[in-house]
């Protein structure tokens, strides 16, 4: 598909931001805010999948707390680390490692995706973004 032109991505931008703020309003719990927000990313924003996961102090893993649009099972064949074990190097990972988002444009042939290659292929997913919140 081709990317949207530049107004329409501004566009549908501030209409997500706006979803959100109206989650922000309405949740009656944390779980319910998170859950709405994933969906707004995916039915207004656009994308393909979103997931929040949760550090385990304990285990150093990240654990999925909700997701929207995976209806393939992706996120629940992921095994993530937040420290530098080789499972802690993917987009998820990095960005709760540096704060910073991360990104990766091609999961399938990255040598630092090598480990959810076939995760990726068994989804359909090829790119990943992560976001610290």
């Amino acid at each position: 598909m081709p990317a949207a032109p530049h107004s329409e991505r501004i566009d549908r931008i501030y209409c997500t931001l706006s979803a959100v703020s109206r989650a922000l309003v309405k949740a009656q719990s944390h779980q319910e805010f998170l859950s709405q927000v994933l969906r707004d990313l995916v039915e207004v924003g656009g994308f393909s999948m979103a997931y929040v996961a949760r550090y385990r102090a304990d285990t150093a893993q990240l654990v999925p707390a909700a997701q929207c649009g995976d209806s393939l099972g992706y996120v629940d064949r992921l095994q993530l680390f937040g420290d530098d074990r080789p499972q802690g190097q993917s987009p998820e990972g990095t960005a709760f490692r540096t704060g910073t988002e991360s990104i990766c444009n091609d999961l399938l042939n990255d040598p630092r995706a090598s480990l959810w290659h076939e995760a990726a292929i068994a989804s359909g997913w090829k790119s990943s973004a992560a976001f610290p919140i």
